[in-house]
């Protein structure tokens, strides 16, 4: 088939992409709006970043409420397992002062068993409070193992005492060294370890609230900063797209005082500043105008607009003494003569000389 066209190649044939700096493309974008939709998109960013800074905040917010939360459920933990620890410490003292008065034969009422039934009571008590507090945890099992000891002593403590009340203080004491003892060992190894553990958790609950309260703060400035430079960066643009023109105009008008009107403002855009811009060129041209159709009616600028008092005209009244002496002989009597420059003709604009 015939040849197709020619494709140019070679670094020649490339074609470079220039790209804007971001002012002229910002200069770009806000020339291609209003004053008003200017301001407006102040107060849209304005808002924008009000939004972003209420939701992070809010957000931060709650979670580091949901940290301290936890913070304080294991605050209460701590404090459940201290009073489980020292009712649980009481009531296994009383228990063993309640074999020793059996043994030696003080014992004259039920007191002390019942102090050893009231402090047993709380302890299980809250060692239940605690495993409902550590559901779901790692420590609920342990915390249940805590619990079934506990109930687990005082079986064997109900029957330390009926053996006592029936008088049979070396069976008691057996029932002590047989069911007693290893519960109270392994009950020594896991509040030791729980102990340990339940402090060590609430320093770590406590810790991650003070750090999500930390990055709250952080996030929320980083958020403030960047708003406010970016509505900087917005303002010091629409400020700088109204104000440049403005000095341009401001500029052409004191030409203008001073007589030189060759000074136009460069100006293009369709927006407020547009429509001033619009009045000064057509309020130039008009002026223009003037001159050129005074000139074509050879009426000298300087006479061109309003006169003062003195270089007006004056009508020289008939009836004067004077009239006959300032008459010429060619004027005809009726005929009022005027001094001072002659009128333009009644084609002629009138313009006010700068």
């Amino acid at each position: 088939g015939p040849p197709g066209p020619e494709v140019p190649c070679g670094p020649d044939s490339l074609t470079m992409v220039k790209t804007e700096p971001i002012p002229v493309v910002m200069s770009e974008i806000l020339g291609r709006v209003s004053i008003k939709q200017k301001l407006w998109a102040m107060a849209a960013l304005a808002g924008v970043i009000f939004i972003v800074m209420a939701t992070a905040t809010i957000l931060q917010l709650q979670q580091a409420r949901d940290l301290s939360d936890e913070a304080q459920r294991d605050a209460e933990v701590v404090d459940d397992f201290t009073s489980m620890a020292q009712n649980w410490d009481a009531s296994t003292r009383d228990a063993f002062y309640y074999l020793n008065e059996a043994e030696t034969g003080q014992l004259k009422d039920t007191s002390t068993y019942d102090g050893v039934v009231d402090d047993h009571d709380d302890a299980m008590a809250l060692a239940e409070e605690i495993e409902q507090d550590l559901a779901g945890t790692d420590q609920v099992d342990e915390i249940a193992e805590i619990g079934e000891l506990l109930a687990q002593w005082r079986v064997s403590f109900e029957k330390q005492h009926d053996l006592i009340q029936a008088g049979d203080v070396e069976a008691a004491n057996a029932e002590v060294v047989a069911n007693q003892r290893p519960v109270l060992a392994t009950m020594d190894e896991l509040m030791g370890s729980q102990s340990e553990q339940v402090s060590a958790d609430e320093n770590e609950a406590v810790a991650a609230y003070t750090d999500e309260l930390s990055s709250a703060q952080r996030t929320l400035i980083m958020v403030t900063l960047l708003g406010l430079a970016l509505l900087g960066l917005l303002a010091f643009f629409i400020i700088r797209s109204i104000t440049r023109p403005l000095d341009q105009i401001v500029g052409s008008l004191k030409a203008i005082a001073t007589g030189d009107r060759s000074e136009r403002v460069d100006y293009q855009r369709k927006d407020e500043i547009g429509a001033i811009v619009t009045a000064l060129d057509t309020v130039v041209e008009f002026l223009d105008q003037a001159d050129l159709d005074a000139a074509a009616g050879q009426v000298p600028a300087r006479h061109i607009g309003v006169a003062d008092e003195e270089d007006a005209p004056r009508p020289v009244e008939r009836d004067h003494p004077d009239a006959q002496a300032h008459a010429s002989p060619e004027q005809e009597p009726g005929v009022e003569q005027f001094h001072g420059p002659a009128m333009p003709p009644a084609g002629a604009r009138r313009r006010f000389a700068p």
